[in-house]
């Protein structure tokens, strides 16, 4: 039963890893992607590639922990909870296209900056959401292969969130500016509530 629990928490937290690299990698193309149509249908597959790159590589270590300690489930169990509010909160008033990386190189009718609800106190709170549950698998099993590749898509998150905002403010410019100045912060939410934005 550990065994199936590692191997389940090692498969799942690949998928959750490989997000900021996958994102990286395609954002660079989102214009020849919008421009041929036929070339989006290999998104999904390149995605499926990469992670079993990834399971290839890691699946001699998937069973190798640091720890064996029943009450890191518990703790898993927390951040498993927090990670499902903050993905709900995340939906709350964001059409499921700009949830996925599709929204990026598919026009889409929907150019409204959302900075209502939970993105009044974190500006990008699905990147969070994944970097929890990622968490919430990590520590749970404490297998050394996850707590590397935590460490990996926190690496790549950086960049990634760098590039997600220069497009955001090439896309809504000062309105952009503006919200980014009244909420600072990229993955930690912030403890007092912040005004609310005027829309423009």
């Amino acid at each position: 039963m550990h065994e199936t629990l590692l191997t389940l928490a090692w498969f799942a937290g690949t998928i959750y890893a490989t997000i900021p690299l996958f994102w990286l990698i395609v954002h660079p193309f989102a214009e020849l992607l919008r421009a041929r149509r036929a070339l989006r249908y290999l998104i999904v597959p390149s995605w499926f590639v990469m992670m079993a790159l990834v399971y290839f590589l890691t699946w001699p270590w998937r069973e190798v922990v640091l720890y064996r300690a029943p009450v890191s489930w518990l703790a898993a169990g927390l951040l498993f909870v927090a990670a499902v509010l903050v993905y709900h909160g995340s939906r709350l008033g964001l059409s499921r296209i700009h949830l996925m990386t599709r929204g990026r190189i598919e026009p889409s009718r929907e150019r409204r900056l959302v900075t209502t609800g939970i993105r009044q106190r974190i500006r990008h709170p699905i990147y969070l959401a994944h970097v929890l549950m990622l968490l919430a698998w990590t520590v749970g099993s404490g297998e050394v292969v996850l707590y590397c590749l935590t460490l990996f898509a926190l690496l790549t998150g950086w960049p990634m969130i760098r590039q997600e905002e220069a497009d955001l403010d090439r896309r809504f410019g000062e309105e952009y500016r503006a919200y980014k100045r009244a909420v600072p912060a990229a993955f930690v939410p912030r403890v007092l509530r912040v005004n609310k934005l005027e829309r423009h």
